[in-house]
């Protein structure tokens, strides 16, 4: 039951990581006049990743597995470095509010917003499951690497749903 809870932790700081984020990505794209090409160079030219997100679910990951064969706080851990990844998510200014220049919410950038939304939560709840299916043993560890995984693929979900 710890498990369940702790996947299902990870999963929802996750989407909720990624929803906050997404705006600015968003904001980025629409600065760029949504030319996914421009805005792909923009982020390899100022090797744009997300650090923060990455760093909280590292830690957490190493964490767990220094306390491998403790569930109990192991599960702690999950709880508490999944409440970070919301706050983080929740505590960066959001592009629609602080910008100079905000993001303007059109009903394109709204329709990409969900769209990229819809993918990443559903592309995220399967590489779960999947692992879920796959893993015998109980390893919380590596449900934050996918969290990982997820995090840094972020702006790819933006330029799929951009380009549909």
């Amino acid at each position: 039951m710890l498990i369940i809870l702790c996947i299902t932790a990870i999963c929802a700081a996750t989407i909720m990581f990624f929803s906050r984020r997404l705006l600015r990505y968003l904001w980025l794209l629409q600065r760029d006049e949504y030319s996914r090409r421009q805005f792909g160079k923009g982020l390899m030219e100022n090797n744009v990743y997300d650090r923060k997100g990455s760093l909280i679910a590292t830690m957490a990951a190493l964490a767990i597995e220094l306390t491998r064969e403790q569930l109990v706080v192991s599960s702690i851990i999950s709880i508490l470095a999944a409440i970070a990844l919301v706050y983080l998510g929740f505590w960066e200014s959001d592009p629609r509010l602080s910008e100079s220049v905000k993001l303007d919410e059109t009903d394109r950038s709204r329709k990409i917003y969900h769209l990229s939304l819809s993918f990443y939560s559903i592309g995220l709840i399967i590489a779960i499951v999947s692992t879920r299916a796959l893993v015998t043993h109980d390893d919380i560890a590596c449900y934050w690497l996918i969290a990982i995984i997820a995090i840094q693929s972020s702006p790819v979900w933006l330029m799929l749903a951009s380009s549909l």
